[in-house]
This record gives C-alpha cells, sequence and structure tokens, in this order.
C-alpha cells in the first residue's frame, strides 16, 4: 500500500527477478540502474562492523499497464469489472452510509 502512494501509482511492488512475469502486454518499460553502496557485517564482539565490501545493487524498474479497470471515484487502475467502485473506496463509500 505505501509503495503505490508513494509512487502515485495504481500499484507497486518488491519482487525478485525470477517472479517477473513474462506476459506480452500493449506497451511496457523496462530500466535498469545500479545503486553503489557499501555491504557491512555486523560483528557482536567489535564495534561497528567486521568487514564492509564496496558493492553495487542492481535495480530493475519495470512499469505495464494495469489488467484492472479505473474506478470513477478515485481514478486508480483497481477496480475488477463486475464492481462499481474498487474495494478501498466501496469501504469508503459503506462507512459514510
Amino acid at each position: 500500500m505505501f509503495l503505490k502512494t508513494l509512487f502515485i501509482v495504481s500499484g507497486a511492488s518488491i519482487t525478485n527477478e525470477g517472479s517477473l512475469e513474462s506476459s506480452s502486454f500493449a506497451w511496457s518499460y523496462v530500466s535498469t540502474m545500479t545503486i553503489p553502496g557499501t555491504l557491512c557485517e555486523p560483528d557482536t564482539l567489535r564495534f561497528p562492523y567486521r568487514s564492509c565490501v564496496d558493492t553495487d545493487l542492481e535495480v530493475v524498474i519495470r512499469v505495464r499497464p494495469s489488467s484492472l479497470k479505473k474506478c470513477p471515484r478515485c481514478w486508480t487502475h483497481t477496480r475488477g469489472e463486475e464492481h462499481d467502485l474498487c474495494p478501498r473506496c466501496e469501504d469508503v463509500v459503506l462507512r459514510e452510509h
């Protein structure tokens, strides 16, 4: 929930590379970026770390269209075809009445 709110998108998730779907979509965008960093192993006997190595983390970002429908209330693509509103908006509307 936090990622989709942070990125202002209908959905976002963090997965490992093996779980990425290979389905074809009308369009998609894929980009790879390297995040420089240092990986340190904690050591309980010495402070703060036993050993540190420079390491780069490679991140793959994939954007694809949602398979869900657009909710007319919040405009996110999180509504099932059989519903009038997305689950979040249905909860809000039910609580208001």
